[in-house]
């Protein structure tokens, strides 16, 4: 009886559909436009505090508001490059985390924007 032929240590990856790819790219790049657009509207948000006398405003709500929408904006980019890379691993589809990460950072922006507006007590 002859042994087997030796074959390769490990199973070849999975093959990738085209559009899968190209989905990714495309949403991985409106979603780093997003997250820059999103980080650059934020440095507006101090302009709420324009009306502010000695007493009658909550400036950590301003802190809180730079913590929300920054904090949104890195979870969702680094949620959507770890996600695709786990999905690429395990032969799933990609184009799902950017997409997520696309929702994630107009609200998250958008929650900085409502905290910010909510410093003038």
């Amino acid at each position: 009886m002859m042994p087997p032929p030796p074959g390769p240590p490990f199973a070849p990856p999975p093959r990738r559909r085209s559009g899968d790819v190209v989905a990714t790219a495309v949403l991985g790049a409106l979603l780093a436009v997003a997250a820059l657009v999103g980080l650059y509207l934020s440095l507006f948000f101090v302009m709420a505090t324009d009306s502010c006398g000695i007493n009658d405003c909550t400036e950590w709500l301003l802190v809180a508001a730079y913590g929300v929408a920054w904090g949104g904006i890195g979870v969702a980019a680094l949620g959507a490059l770890l996600g695709v890379l786990m999905a690429s691993r395990r032969g799933t589809w990609m184009w799902i985390w950017p997409a997520v990460g696309l929702v994630l950072v107009p609200a998250a922006v958008t929650g900085g924007a409502l905290l910010a507006s909510a410093v003038v007590a």
